[in-house]
């Protein structure tokens, strides 16, 4: 497995993979989550990967990109109720169903996390839905830890 920082030539194969990501999410909540439509997708991710400061890594197994991540830079500042902090935060991870449980995840994390040590940054952040309980298991099995829960009331 090769892990590498994405480029603007993995558009379609970024798109595609989101996809798979973006479609969970829809059909656990179609109220939120629009239907996935690559052509609508691709050119969001044209742009994010075209950017001379884009964080997204691809996995490739034989030539095939099998998973990625995206990432971005996130600064706190102080205030009087919390502490200044700068992060890497991970707003997107996914894995082609085929590739699952072979590692990918787990590489492309080791990536983002190895890239927040290089700049010295005090932590990896990431975000779930409550209905991904797969991706709660396996953050938690990588050492992240729950720290808040979003709430909602629909009226």
């Amino acid at each position: 497995m090769l892990v590498r920082r994405a480029t603007i030539e993995d558009a379609e194969a970024v798109t595609a993979l989101h996809g798979f990501l973006h479609r969970m999410h829809t059909e656990a909540h179609p109220d939120i989550f629009t239907i996935f439509d690559p052509e609508l997708t691709r050119p969001r991710f044209e742009r994010m990967l075209a950017a001379d400061d884009a964080l997204s890594w691809v996995a490739e197994i034989d030539g095939e990109a099998v998973g990625y991540a995206s990432a971005n830079l996130v600064h706190r500042e102080a205030s009087d109720e919390v502490r200044e902090e700068r992060a890497l935060h991970v707003h997107e991870l996914a894995v082609a169903p085929q590739a699952r449980g072979t590692g990918v995840g787990r590489a492309l994390m080791q990536a983002a996390e190895d890239y927040a040590r290089s700049l010295r940054l005090a932590s990896v952040s990431l975000q779930t839905w409550v209905f991904n309980t797969g991706a709660h298991d396996f953050y938690e099995r990588l050492g992240y830890e729950r720290l808040s829960m979003r709430m909602r009331r629909r009226l």
